[in-house]
């Protein structure tokens, strides 16, 4: 109960907010009805109380709630050819699965990021079950991240990303839809970072990893 307690106080403010919005904008009741009953509404509004209701942490520790990234634009070649002051290898999923559907321009990205800690050997499937399947960037989303956190750790420095060669996890959508990881990692003998992907169920990923979202309300437990 306590779960829907607080998924209905979350969604009441959120309504409230959208109708001051609405006011705002001066949408005319007809248009404001039209979207509350369209589809799409009902299912946002059913995909906002499951993760409010089931985001329970069991087997990852919340390391940071609200990690805030502002990013500038920046050259998707010039980066991955090391040219932006941070050293970075690619291995060959990233290269050719994430490279080629990248923008030339990555874009500024600005939000907030939850950081978790694995606790225990885990596959795709049980850390997408307690982040929310719904935790997924875009390939520029990604690229913007990694750039804006690596480039504050350059030569492996203690920061955000884990720098003891654990993976920084997280979980990406392609053009034809598939969902699959981008992992960084820092090397040991301090070449730089390599950045991976991977289909998702593979082999698992390792206590101690760290796994990232979008900021979002959950409960440890």
């Amino acid at each position: 109960m306590k779960n829907w307690t607080k998924a209905a106080a979350a969604f009441a403010e959120f309504f409230v907010a959208l109708i001051k919005m609405f006011e705002a904008q001066k949408v005319s009741d007809e248009k404001i009805g039209q979207i509350l009953e369209s589809k799409e509404f009902l299912e946002y509004c059913a995909n906002f109380l499951n993760r409010t209701t089931s985001r329970i942490l069991k087997h990852l520790e919340l390391l940071n709630p609200k990690l805030s990234i502002s990013s500038a634009s920046f050259s998707r070649d010039k980066f991955l050819a090391s040219k932006l002051g941070v050293k970075v290898y690619l291995w060959e999923n990233f290269r050719n699965w994430i490279v080629p559907e990248l923008s030339e321009t990555i874009s500024i990205f600005t939000g907030d990021l939850a950081s978790y800690k694995l606790t225990k050997n885990l596959h795709d499937p049980a850390i997408r079950a307690e982040i929310g399947k719904d935790q997924v960037f875009t390939l520029d989303e990604i690229l913007a991240i990694i750039f804006t956190i690596i480039s504050k750790q350059p030569n492996g420095e203690v920061g955000d990303f884990e720098n003891t060669g654990y993976a920084n996890i997280f979980y990406v959508r392609l053009k034809s839809g598939e969902v699959v990881t981008v992992n960084v990692r820092w090397i040991f003998d301090g070449r730089g970072w390599f950045l991976g992907s991977s289909c998702l169920g593979g082999d698992s990923w390792g206590e101690g990893f760290r796994v990232f979202a979008r900021s979002l309300p959950a409960q440890a437990g």
